[in-house]
């Protein structure tokens, strides 16, 4: 933030004065939460429909595994420790309702993120096989592209070099 930017919060942002009830921070918290919670309806309920073709569910539930770790990965550089809330849960079950609330140690949300975004390179297509109607759907190639900044966040080099020459032998990218 700088002294120009306005907003309800800037002011304790720019101070450090923020609290858990600030609005950014708790914005930040509950879109990511709200997108995690909608990426597992999908990774659990898409691949019981019986009116769509095998390759269709594989490619959507790669999308939603490819976003859900993408909201993780923010929460966890935003907040650290943070609930790992990978199932659709049951209100009547009150042993994953406390877990809504339990923090999980970073290094299995990023265990988590890793496994999500090895499915989803696994399971999406590379960026030439789709149409102009689906510029922006989430790629092979972006699903490693982000495997790989996240094994930067790790110190995994290699892994990150693996992740990003994958991405390179593609073929389907390159620098402008």
């Amino acid at each position: 933030s700088i002294p120009g930017d306005v907003g309800a919060d800037k002011d304790q942002m720019d101070n450090f004065t923020y609290t858990p009830t600030t609005l950014s921070p708790s914005e930040v918290w509950t879109a990511n939460f709200v997108g995690v919670g909608r990426c597992n309806q999908a990774i659990d309920n898409v691949p019981k429909f019986t009116n769509i073709q095998e390759a269709l569910k594989t490619r959507l539930v790669g999308e939603a595994r490819f976003l859900r770790a993408y909201y993780y990965f923010n929460l966890v550089r935003c907040f650290g420790d943070v609930p790992l809330i990978d199932t659709v849960y049951s209100s009547d079950d009150i042993e994953q309702v406390v877990g809504l609330y339990t923090r999980q140690p970073k290094s299995e949300i990023y265990a988590l993120i890793v496994e999500d975004l090895t499915a989803a390179a696994s399971a999406l297509p590379v960026k030439s096989a789709y149409g102009a109607a689906d510029v922006g759907r989430a790629t092979q190639g972006a699903a490693l592209g982000l495997l790989a900044k996240v094994q930067l966040y790790l110190k995994n080099w290699a892994a990150a070099v693996a992740a990003t020459d994958q991405v390179i032998a593609s073929g389907e990218y390159s620098l402008e």
